[in-house]
Protein backbone atom coordinates (compact mmCIF):
# COMPACT_ATOMS: atom_id res chain seq x y z
CA UNK A 1 0.00 0.00 0.00
CA UNK A 2 2.85 2.36 0.80
CA UNK A 3 4.45 1.77 -2.61
CA UNK A 4 1.14 2.43 -4.34
CA UNK A 5 0.52 5.73 -2.56
CA UNK A 6 4.15 6.79 -2.40
CA UNK A 7 4.12 7.37 1.37
CA UNK A 8 3.57 5.47 4.60
CA UNK A 9 1.40 6.78 7.42
CA UNK A 10 0.67 5.26 10.87
CA UNK A 11 -3.10 5.17 10.33
CA UNK A 12 -2.92 3.18 7.07
CA UNK A 13 -3.79 -0.15 8.67
CA UNK A 14 -6.52 1.09 11.01
CA UNK A 15 -9.54 0.26 8.82
CA UNK A 16 -8.41 -3.27 7.78
CA UNK A 17 -7.49 -3.94 11.41
CA UNK A 18 -10.96 -2.94 12.58
CA UNK A 19 -12.58 -5.16 9.97
CA UNK A 20 -10.42 -8.14 11.00
CA UNK A 21 -11.25 -7.49 14.65
CA UNK A 22 -14.99 -7.34 13.90
CA UNK A 23 -14.82 -10.60 11.93
CA UNK A 24 -12.96 -12.28 14.78
CA UNK A 25 -15.44 -11.10 17.40
CA UNK A 26 -18.43 -12.00 15.23
CA UNK A 27 -17.14 -15.50 14.58
CA UNK A 28 -16.11 -16.10 18.17
CA UNK A 29 -12.72 -15.82 19.77
CA UNK A 30 -12.37 -19.60 19.88
CA UNK A 31 -13.53 -20.37 16.32
CA UNK A 32 -11.26 -19.75 13.34
CA UNK A 33 -13.77 -21.08 10.75
CA UNK A 34 -16.41 -18.84 12.31
CA UNK A 35 -14.15 -15.82 11.88
CA UNK A 36 -13.54 -16.71 8.23
CA UNK A 37 -17.27 -17.11 7.53
CA UNK A 38 -18.06 -13.84 9.29
CA UNK A 39 -15.29 -12.06 7.35
CA UNK A 40 -16.92 -13.16 4.11
CA UNK A 41 -20.35 -12.04 5.33
CA UNK A 42 -18.89 -8.71 6.44
CA UNK A 43 -17.17 -8.13 3.09
CA UNK A 44 -20.26 -8.95 1.04
CA UNK A 45 -22.49 -6.81 3.24
CA UNK A 46 -20.12 -3.84 2.93
CA UNK A 47 -20.07 -4.24 -0.83
CA UNK A 48 -23.86 -4.33 -0.95
CA UNK A 49 -24.11 -1.34 1.41
CA UNK A 50 -21.98 0.79 -0.94
CA UNK A 51 -24.66 0.30 -3.60
CA UNK A 52 -27.15 2.17 -1.41
CA UNK A 53 -24.92 4.54 0.59
CA UNK A 54 -21.76 6.46 -0.17
CA UNK A 55 -18.35 4.89 0.48
CA UNK A 56 -17.86 7.08 3.54
CA UNK A 57 -20.60 5.15 5.39
CA UNK A 58 -19.06 1.76 4.70
CA UNK A 59 -17.38 1.62 8.12
CA UNK A 60 -20.81 1.95 9.74
CA UNK A 61 -21.62 -1.57 8.52
CA UNK A 62 -18.65 -2.99 10.46
CA UNK A 63 -19.54 -1.12 13.63
CA UNK A 64 -23.20 -2.09 13.28
CA UNK A 65 -22.35 -5.76 12.92
CA UNK A 66 -20.02 -5.55 15.90
CA UNK A 67 -22.61 -3.93 18.13
CA UNK A 68 -25.36 -6.34 17.03
CA UNK A 69 -23.11 -9.34 17.60
CA UNK A 70 -22.04 -8.20 21.04
CA UNK A 71 -25.64 -7.40 21.96
CA UNK A 72 -27.27 -10.66 20.78
CA UNK A 73 -24.33 -13.12 20.77
CA UNK A 74 -21.80 -12.01 23.42
CA UNK A 75 -19.57 -15.03 22.78
CA UNK A 76 -19.75 -14.71 18.98
CA UNK A 77 -21.96 -16.52 16.53
CA UNK A 78 -19.81 -19.66 16.46
CA UNK A 79 -18.02 -19.14 19.78
CA UNK A 80 -18.16 -20.99 23.08
CA UNK A 81 -19.85 -19.15 25.92
CA UNK A 82 -17.42 -18.44 28.73
CA UNK A 83 -17.43 -15.71 31.34
CA UNK A 84 -13.83 -14.69 30.63
CA UNK A 85 -14.55 -14.32 26.92
CA UNK A 86 -17.59 -12.15 27.65
CA UNK A 87 -15.49 -9.89 29.85
CA UNK A 88 -12.85 -9.68 27.10
CA UNK A 89 -15.53 -8.78 24.56
CA UNK A 90 -16.84 -6.01 26.78
CA UNK A 91 -13.33 -4.60 27.11
CA UNK A 92 -12.82 -4.97 23.37
CA UNK A 93 -16.06 -3.10 22.70
CA UNK A 94 -14.99 -0.24 24.93
CA UNK A 95 -11.56 -0.13 23.27
CA UNK A 96 -13.09 -0.23 19.79
CA UNK A 97 -15.54 2.55 20.55
CA UNK A 98 -12.72 4.66 22.00
CA UNK A 99 -10.61 4.01 18.90
CA UNK A 100 -13.54 4.95 16.65
CA UNK A 101 -14.10 8.20 18.51
CA UNK A 102 -10.37 8.95 18.35
CA UNK A 103 -10.33 8.25 14.61
CA UNK A 104 -13.30 10.54 14.02
CA UNK A 105 -11.64 13.26 16.08
CA UNK A 106 -8.39 12.78 14.14
CA UNK A 107 -10.16 13.23 10.78
CA UNK A 108 -12.33 16.11 12.04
Amino acid sequence: VGLYQGAIFPQMGFEPGIKAFVAMVMGGLSSIPGAVICALVLGVSESVATQYFSDGWKALVSYGFLLATLWFFPSGIFGVKKEKIEAALNLALIALLAAGVAALAWKG
